[in-house]
């Protein structure tokens, strides 16, 4: 059997998508954004002519979602969740932020900051005071069900990322069971302990190491990602050539990679693709196969 050889970086560019199509992602996001939608609208036939500040002290009385809901108005204006707690703490010093959940009084206290932050009396800065006006049809806002259903997805832009990470390195693990290859999950010693997705056939005594990385958009991690792989990568080539590893078959170290987060930042995607044996994108994997049947028979066969 001849050794499968590296694609190149171009080959590897031109195999990569923005996004990957995993219809099980899509499904179980679908479902998981219309639960939320459900627990986050507002109902229509509770709010005519009511005073608006009821109407969202009703809203946040909402149990273990008031937080969810909290976050989803929070959105509405320029605020965040994170500096609202900062106000409630400025405002109800010493209490429990759950205590939102029980007290209709401090429900009915944030529901009126959030309608007109100019009307609290506890010193907040202006500047952060003037990001919690909610926009004047924030009712009409939490009743429609397409506008709602938009904002939930956008919050879930992140996790979708990283579930989608999960469902490309899961079908990588697949792909090495069908190659026959046993495999673990964890740290590994010779690359200074990190944490290695798919190691073959183990932790403790690899000969194959695969790393799996999916960007949807673009982060100053990934350079920080492609650093830290390029000295795995390293630990993995002064561990070959030990004197201890000598006719002994070399590690692999391979990386599947993917996403238009790494298209766009191609400085880091040439260290990726530079720093491993191989590299991979989703829809070259029947490559990949080919590279673990490779070393799998030559090494353990």
């Amino acid at each position: 059997m001849i050794e499968p050889r590296k694609m190149t970086l171009d080959e590897l560019r031109d195999g990569m998508r923005v996004f990957l199509d995993f219809p099980n992602v899509e499904s179980s996001f679908q479902e998981e954004a219309d639960r939320a939608v459900g627990r986050i609208m507002l109902t229509k036939a509770r709010n005519g002519g009511r005073d608006p500040i009821d109407v969202l002290s009703d809203y946040l009385n909402a149990g273990s979602a008031t937080e969810e809901r909290l976050r989803t108005i929070t959105g509405f204006s320029h605020g965040s969740l994170e500096k609202l707690k900062r106000i409630y703490a400025a405002i109800f010093p010493g209490a429990s932020w759950r205590e939102i959940r029980r007290d209709e009084n401090i429900r009915r206290r944030i529901a009126a900051f959030l309608i007109d932050p100019q009307l609290e009396a506890t010193f907040v800065p202006q500047f952060i005071r003037k990001n919690f006006s909610l926009p004047a049809n924030w009712v009409d806002l939490l009743q429609d069900r397409d506008y709602m259903q938009a904002v939930v997805q956008g919050n879930m832009q992140a996790k979708y990322a990283v579930v989608t990470g999960g469902a490309l390195e899961d079908e990588v693990r697949v792909l090495a069971i069908e190659a026959g290859c046993a495999q673990q999950k964890g740290p590994v010693e010779i690359v200074d302990n990190k944490e290695v997705d798919i190691a073959i056939p183990n932790t403790s005594d690899p000969r194959i190491l695969i790393m799996s990385s999916y960007q949807l958009t673009t982060s100053s991690s990934q350079s920080s990602k492609a650093n830290e792989q390029a000295r795995m990568y390293e630990d993995v080539r002064r561990h070959n050539g030990s004197r201890g590893r000598r006719g002994r078959p070399h590690v692999q170290f391979i990386n599947v990679i993917d996403g238009g987060g790494w298209l766009e930042r191609p400085k880091d995607l040439q260290t990726m693709w530079s720093e491993c044996d191989y590299c991979f994108p989703h829809s070259r994997l029947k490559d990949l196969k080919a590279v673990l049947d490779y070393f799998y028979q030559r090494t353990f066969t």
